[in-house]
């Protein structure tokens, strides 16, 4: 939950949207605090930023951008590169945005547009979670030191709960509006691993009906990369080089329970980890359990003497010593190590990203 909570990306937390009713576009509005100031308006496309137009605000913040814009897409509205505002802007309709505030994000309001209600709308969903959890410490600070630790129990279930209501209305959002760019705001709420089919089904509307919008294609390019790798999926191939040289493939474990451990010897944490990667091993290699161990090294010797210090005894040790470059590292999408996934006999895909406690139980569930 903890990382899921932390997930969530400034971009999705301020995103609006817009329309227009004449057959052309305009963007107007007011900003109190930026007097005599210049606005930029720029299209997202994916990963770049392409800018549309500039204006300077009058001497009461009032602004306008006349030129139009040739396809529905996320535009984001800036005065410095670190004060910006998301719009989603329709060359079929006109936006009024009004902020009293210095950050453009902040207190803003919107009219002419049904998805920057909804854009609003997914961003008071997501900040009640900010204000139940503050209201929570305010509960335990207030509590006596002796009791603290039982209501701490009793407030994360609260809060774990709340969370979970909060998810159900994205998936609602997603269901009932996989249409609209702004959805897209909700989906990226949720952790793909354990929500992947409302990514795709977001995706999938996407395709139908915002063909065109690159950041659109963006956020569909990363459902079909992470489809590969999603819960239930039969893991992708892997065929590298042991440390003598000679290949040894995933799919030659197929019929055991695997994980996969993604580490390197340089990696601090995957060093502080495999003690309980051994024990987890020793406890379990002899009933059908079997770990698949990929470096990220770049350094022959330095892996091999990491195998033999840690007392990584288990004879799957691969790596194309390609560091973060290795072709791993795309074709599963992690960007941190200790990384681990859990395959079950068939080769499936079971959970990902768990260590310590909760990958041993996991196992053990599976083994047995």
């Amino acid at each position: 939950m903890k990382r899921l909570f932390f997930a969530f990306t400034c971009v999705l937390l301020t995103i609006a949207a817009c329309g227009e009713n004449n057959g052309s576009f305009q963007l107007k509005g007011k900003v109190d605090k930026h007097t005599k100031a210049w606005l930029y308006l720029e299209q997202i496309q994916g990963n770049a930023i392409v800018p549309v137009d500039s204006v300077k605000t009058g001497d009461d913040g009032s602004f306008s951008f006349d030129k139009k814009v040739s396809v529905k897409d996320f535009y984001r509205l800036r005065v410095t590169e670190n004060n910006v505002v998301f719009i989603v802007l329709d060359p079929l309709e006109q936006v009024t945005y009004n902020n009293p505030n210095i950050y453009l994000q902040q207190d803003y309001t919107l009219d002419g547009s049904e998805e920057g209600k909804l854009v609003l709308e997914i961003k008071a969903i997501k900040k009640s979670i900010d204000t139940h959890r503050d209201s929570l410490m305010a509960i335990m600070n207030s509590t006596p030191n002796d009791k603290k630790e039982a209501l701490q129990k009793e407030l994360e279930v609260s809060y774990n709960n709340y969370v979970q209501g909060v998810l159900n209305k994205f998936r609602i959002i997603i269901k009932e509006k996989s249409n609209t760019l702004a959805a897209i705001t909700a989906a990226e709420m949720l952790d793909p691993d354990q929500d992947f089919k409302a990514h795709e089904f977001m995706a999938n509307g996407l395709k139908k009906n915002n063909p065109n919008s690159g950041f659109a294609k963006s956020f569909i390019a990363r459902v079909d990369q992470a489809k590969a790798t999603a819960i239930g999926q039969v893991a992708p191939e892997i065929n590298l080089p042991n440390p003598e040289g000679k290949n040894i493939a995933l799919s030659s474990l197929k019929g055991k329970i695997v994980v996969i451990d993604f580490w390197a010897s340089w990696c601090g944490p995957c060093r502080k980890e495999n003690p309980n990667v051994v024990k987890m091993y020793n406890a379990n290699k002899d009933k059908g359990f079997e770990i698949y161990s990929v470096s990220l090294d770049k350094d022959k010797k330095g892996w091999e003497q990491a195998i033999l210090k840690d007392g990584l005894i288990w004879p799957s040790h691969v790596s194309d010593l390609g560091y973060w470059s290795s072709s791993v590292v795309k074709q599963y999408g992690f960007s941190g190590i200790p990384f681990t996934v859990l395959l079950d006999r068939e080769g499936k895909i079971v959970a990902k990203g768990l260590r310590g406690p909760e990958l041993e139980a996991a196992v053990e569930k599976l083994l047995n």
